[in-house]
């Protein structure tokens, strides 16, 4: 978990980043996951930020959905070492502040991806 700054529609502002959550396949369907990503979520809140953000696989969007998220329905950018790229993995949302809703327009997330 980060805060890195990202930019819709020329308004940058933070967001905490998650990296990824992988369950040794052993252990799944406990709910290992679910408790993992809400205790970063307890923490993402008192970070400073008003949005969370995560890149996932498309069938790790369940479990996200059901924890919240919201997939950005945009076009998102990250930077890599030659510039800008298109992000290939779903990009998904939470708000962390009461009352935080999504800017619609482009994401350009000024981080590598985490």
């Amino acid at each position: 978990m980060l805060v890195v700054e990202a930019e819709v529609a020329g308004c940058r502002f933070p967001v905490v980043g998650f990296g990824g959550v992988i369950v040794n396949e052993r252990h799944r369907g406990r709910g290992l996951a679910r408790e993992v990503v809400q205790a970063a979520l307890a923490k993402a809140q008192t970070l400073g930020a008003a949005f969370v953000i995560l890149f996932c696989h498309e069938d790790r969007s369940g479990l996200y959905r059901k924890l919240g998220f919201t997939e950005v329905r945009s076009d998102v950018l990250v930077v890599q070492p030659d510039g800008l790229a298109g992000m290939p993995q779903h990009t998904m949302w939470r708000a962390l502040s009461p009352g935080a809703t999504w800017p619609s327009g482009r994401l350009v997330v000024h981080s590598l991806p985490f």
